[in-house]
This record gives C-alpha cells, structure tokens and sequence, in this order.
C-alpha cells in the first residue's frame, strides 16, 4: 500500500510540473496560466497529510528553482511551507468541504504571488502593488481558480482511494478489535 502512495506521489509531482511547464504555457489567457503546482501541492497535503505535503512541496519547489529560479531555495521553502500548513489545516477540517478548500486554494495562490511581489518588486522600490495585483495575481488566481474547479473531483478522488479511504478502514478496524 506503501508503494501505491509512493508512486502516485511521484506522478502527480512530475506531472503538474511538466505540465506547468508546458502544457499551461500554451493555454495562457495573456500572461495568466493556471498554477498546477499550487495545485497538487494543496491537494496532496490536504487530503494526503502533512508529510506528504511537505515532501511533494519540496521536491515542486526544487524543480521549479533548479530550473527557472532565480534564487536558489525561495520556490522549494515556500512550496514547503504549503504543504506543512495545508497538511495540518487538512487535519483540522473537513476534507469534504469543497467551499473550504477553495478558499485555502486562493489563499495559497495569492500569498504564493504576494511573496514573489515583494522579493522582486518590492524589494527593488517598485511599488505597484495594484497594478501587479489586477495585471499578474488575479488574472493567475482566476485561472487557477477555474482550472481547479474541472480537475478537484477526478484528483480528489484518486488521492482520497489511495490515501484517505484505506487508512480509514484499516483504522477503524483497528480501532474496534481493540474494544473487543
């Protein structure tokens, strides 16, 4: 059971990264594209937990920064830090509450864009931070958004089957030849 986790862990990593890659750049409405890696990040450490959150974050992250980061480690911590919190705020709520997970979603997109804000821009004395809102974050975030919506139900799915519903039943089960 170990090794199915495992593996789909692993696909879903290079997938959202391949197709981040490629895929979303060809489909972008102007300069927005849907951000995957957001995406599977949210979605493995909400439904998967906090360790494979953290693990799918790190490894998105040092894809994204060995390949297209500038410097070195933003990418990789901050995709940590998604997973941790996403993994522990997963363990605090529902897990079936599609409302909520949208607004965790959007968050995450919206403090991942405002952070790149301020290490690029900010930092350098650009200060528009209204116009990169309306120009970059939000058209992104609506994107993401929509994106997230179509592919939430299949992927939820397959990452509950693997993940969730097993360690449920083996738990319950557990738990109940114990009272015996």
């Amino acid at each position: 059971m170990l090794w199915k986790k495992i593996v789909l862990a692993i696909v879903l990593v290079i997938a959202a990264f391949t197709l981040q890659c490629t895929v979303c750049k060809w489909i972008a409405i102007g300069n927005a594209s849907p951000n995957l890696i957001i995406m599977i990040v949210f979605l493995l450490s909400f439904l998967g937990g906090r360790r494979v959150g953290m693990l799918a974050g790190f490894f998105l992250g040092l894809l994204i920064d060995c390949f297209y980061g500038q410097v070195f480690g933003v990418n990789t911590f901050i995709l940590l830090m998604f997973g941790y919190i996403d993994g522990t705020l997963g363990k605090t709520f529902f897990d079936d509450d599609f409302k909520l997970q949208l607004i965790f979603l959007v968050l995450n997109d919206l403090i991942y864009n405002f952070v790149f804000y301020v290490i690029w821009f900010f930092l350098k004395g650009r200060l528009e931070i209204g116009f990169y809102f309306v120009k970059v974050m939000l058209p992104e975030l609506i994107y993401t958004f929509i994106v997230f919506c179509i592919i939430f139900i299949p992927l939820s799915k397959l990452i509950k089957y693997i993940y969730v519903e097993k360690d449920a039943k083996i738990n319950f089960a557990v738990s109940n030849n114990n009272e015996i």
